[in-house]
C-alpha cells in the first residue's frame, strides 16, 4: 500500500472523550454521601435544609455532566477524509458519511470566551444537523487544509480562515 492510498484520519485524544467522567463520578459520590451518611461531610449536627440543597445541587450537576458525556460520545471522535467523502465516527451511534459534493458551507468559527478553541462548522445538503470539528482534534491545521482542498470550489471560495486562532 503506497503513501498516496492511505486515508487521512484524525481523532480526539482520551482527554476529550472522557473529560466529564471524573467530575460526574465525584458528584455522584457527593450525592451518595449526602443521601446515606452526611456526617462524613459535616462535623456535628447536619442542617436538613443544607443537606437537601446539597442533594439537589449535586444530583442535578451529576445528571447534567452525564448528559454532557453522552452528547460528547455521540459526536464524532474520529474523522477520515476518504477520496469521495468525509467520514465521521462517534463512540456511540452510527458513522456519518458526508460526500464532499454535498457540502454546502464550511465556517471556521474563532475562539471566544464560551468556545476555547477554533471549530469547523460543516453544513451539508440532506443533513439537518451540522457537523462540528473542534480545533482540539489532532493535527487540526492539516485536517482543515485537506478538507478545504476537497470541498466544492464555491464552498472553498466562501470559507473564511480564522486569524490568530
Amino acid at each position: 500500500m503506497g503513501r498516496s492510498e492511505r486515508v487521512p484520519t484524525f481523532s480526539y485524544g482520551q482527554r476529550h472523550r472522557y473529560a466529564f467522567l471524573p467530575t460526574m463520578l465525584f458528584l455522584v459520590v457527593v450525592f451518595a454521601i449526602l443521601l446515606l451518611d452526611p456526617s462524613l461531610l459535616w462535623t456535628g449536627t447536619v442542617d436538613e435544609r443544607t443537606r437537601q440543597a446539597g442533594l439537589l445541587i449535586s444530583g442535578a450537576l451529576a445528571v447534567g455532566f452525564a448528559v454532557a458525556l453522552v452528547v460528547r460520545w455521540t459526536e464524532p471522535f474520529r474523522i477520515s477524509l476518504e477520496t469521495d467523502a468525509l467520514v465521521a465516527a462517534p463512540l456511540i451511534g452510527s458513522t456519518v458519511r458526508v460526500p464532499y459534493d454535498s457540502i454546502v458551507r464550511v465556517v471556521e468559527r474563532p475562539r471566544n470566551f464560551l468556545r476555547g478553541h477554533v471549530e469547523l462548522d460543516v453544513r451539508a445538503s440532506g443533513r439537518r444537523r451540522p457537523l462540528y470539528i473542534r480545533g482540539t482534534i489532532k493535527d487540526y491545521p492539516r485536517l482543515a487544509r485537506l478538507l478545504r482542498n476537497r470541498v466544492p470550489p464555491a464552498v472553498r471560495s466562501e470559507w473564511k480562515e480564522v486569524q490568530g486562532g
